[in-house]
């Protein structure tokens, strides 16, 4: 998509004397490329604009700013990320400027659980979602003036975003006392996306594939069309195993429509095995590029043999992605998915949506 401005107001104060923007004289330009997955909408593209600004202060001195930048993004149910690179030409008709810039800007909903002081209190404690904001600007003044001291020339600047908190509830699990699964589930619960009655909860019940698509379609925030909105219907006919009456349905219209399932049969209620979850996982952040091509000479796998031909590519991208929790080398790929385990691979991959997506976009980035 391009981006055409209509209107340039800009009004910059600088030892002591006032700049604004001469519209007549600058242009801009932004065309970005986008890509929808399921989970995740990345971005790139360039942005270009030659800026001429006018001494409103006395002297009509003009200074013009040329900005030549590429820009990389994505955004996603957990957090959102975009880095620049930019090249800066300045000249104030007195000096000339080249920088090197590369700002960015992150935003994350952080995870954290907070016991409570009083004994004397029904709550033992919740988890809180904390939305954090924060971007760095790195520097580098090629060419400057001759006031301009080396240290000065390059730097860092950070500027932190206030944080939001919202509470979580946690429903009572008293069967999981002790159990090695408890807190992720109970990350689950909180996040609504266990929705089975807790009093019921079973860890050792397998997880459908009905139930993991919904999960997925609730945790990352796919648009869920409504059931009984009359102005736009649900489709109909896309699935010949889930009625259109079934709870399930508009999840799994969400699902395709999102790309995450295709149309024909979802078999909702088989028992999810493992490498049907990671083919899930890596289909919604759209990476199954980073498998193509990958010899299974290579894999790291000691039951390679047992993975089936269409889940090679994306458990190859998961396990680059580093989105397999470690099993003494196997991958077990058609082994049920107990809620247990759904959990501990479900926090797994979030944390990995949470952090760790976002290090392609700025650490590794950052010069």
């Amino acid at each position: 998509k391009s981006s055409e401005i209509t209107a340039w107001t800009e009004t910059v104060v600088a030892e002591g004397n006032t700049y604004t923007i001469d519209e007549e004289l600058s242009s801009f330009s932004k065309s970005i490329l986008e890509d929808r997955a399921p989970g995740v909408t990345y971005y790139s593209g360039d942005v270009y604009y030659n800026a001429v600004y006018t001494d409103v202060t006395g002297g009509d001195n003009k200074v013009t700013m040329q900005v030549d930048a590429r820009v990389y993004g994505y955004d996603q149910a957990f957090a959102a990320s975009e880095v620049q690179r930019r090249n800066i030409s300045i000249d104030t008709g007195t000096n000339q400027y080249y920088i090197e810039e590369t700002p960015t800007y992150t935003t994350y909903r952080d995870m954290l659980y907070s016991s409570n002081e009083p004994q004397a209190i029904s709550l033992a404690g919740n988890y809180k979602e904390i939305a954090r904001g924060s971007g760095i600007i790195q520097y580098n003044v090629l060419l400057g003036n001759d006031e301009l001291q080396p240290a000065d020339a390059v730097g860092t600047v950070i500027v932190e975003d206030s944080p939001r908190v919202e509470q979580l509830p946690i429903p009572s699990l008293s069967q999981l006392m002790g159990h090695p699964a408890k807190s992720d589930v109970e990350r689950m619960y909180s996040m609504k996306v266990f929705d089975v009655n807790p009093r019921g909860f079973s860890a050792n019940q397998p997880v459908t594939r009905g139930e993991y698509i919904e999960m997925l379609v609730k945790a990352l925030q796919i648009p869920v069309p409504k059931a009984d909105d009359k102005k736009n219907p649900l489709p109909k006919g896309l699935f010949n195993d889930i009625s259109e009456e079934h709870s399930l349905y508009p999840y799994a219209v969400a699902a395709y429509n999102a790309g995450l399932i295709q149309g024909g049969s979802v078999n909702p209620y088989e028992y999810l095995n493992r490498e049907q979850m990671y083919v899930f996982n890596v289909r919604a952040l759209g990476l199954e590029r980073l498998g193509f091509g990958a010899d299974s000479n290579y894999t790291p796998f000691l039951d390679d043999s047992k993975i089936s031909p269409y889940a090679k590519n994306s458990i190859y991208a998961a396990n680059k992605l580093g989105i397999i929790p470690a099993d003494g080398g196997y991958l077990f790929p058609d082994k049920y998915v107990s809620y247990a385990d759904c959990a501990a691979f479900l926090n797994s991959f979030f944390d990995y949506l949470r952090y760790d997506l976002q290090k392609d976009y700025n650490q590794y980035m950052m010069f």
